[in-house]
């Protein structure tokens, strides 16, 4: 009697662990994991990570995005633009 109970406890658990293991899907290789929930509702949201960075002459882009790009070099100044040119 107690052989028996043991074994289908036994049998219960191992089955038991491996319905829990199918429910939780792997992560695919190429997909990136999920952006953990923020910590505190009135904290900063983090900056979006920089996937691909496309290089290009700044006369292929449209006029608008022209001039944003002028903005910003004009108000990173000499210094700035240096640094970003060493880096």
């Amino acid at each position: 009697m107690r052989k028996t109970i043991s074994l289908a406890a036994a049998a219960t658990l191992l089955l038991a662990t491996a319905a829990s293991a199918q429910q939780q899907p792997a992560p695919q290789p190429g997909e990136p994991p999920a952006s953990p929930a923020p910590a505190a509702p009135g904290a900063q949201p983090e900056a979006p990570a920089i996937q691909t960075v496309n290089v290009v002459d700044i006369e292929e882009l449209p006029k608008e995005t022209q001039t944003k790009v002028n903005e910003v070099i004009a108000k990173r100044g000499e210094d700035g633009m240096q640094k970003l040119r060493r880096s």
